[in-house]
């Protein structure tokens, strides 16, 4: 039901994960620029909006995100 859902609402090309590089990057890099000025707007520590971003697009939610040797890389860095 869960991958369903995914389906429905995004495009075949946003339900599977990532597997390039530069996608990854620059999705993460997307993250972390909007998410704590979105938070910051609210009123709520921008943290908080980090964490809540990579959840959502982590592998448990709407899975556009794998663990893979990039994010294990980036990571480390």
């Amino acid at each position: 039901m869960k991958a369903d859902a995914i389906s429905f609402f995004l495009p075949a090309i946003v339900a599977t994960p990532i597997k390039e590089p530069v996608p990854i990057f620059s999705v993460i890099l997307g993250i972390m620029l909007i998410s704590p000025l979105f938070f910051g707007k609210m009123h709520l520590p921008r943290i908080v909006g980090l964490i809540l971003a990579e959840v959502i697009v982590g592998p448990n939610s709407l899975g556009l995100l794998a663990r893979d040797n990039t994010i294990v890389l980036l990571g480390r860095v």
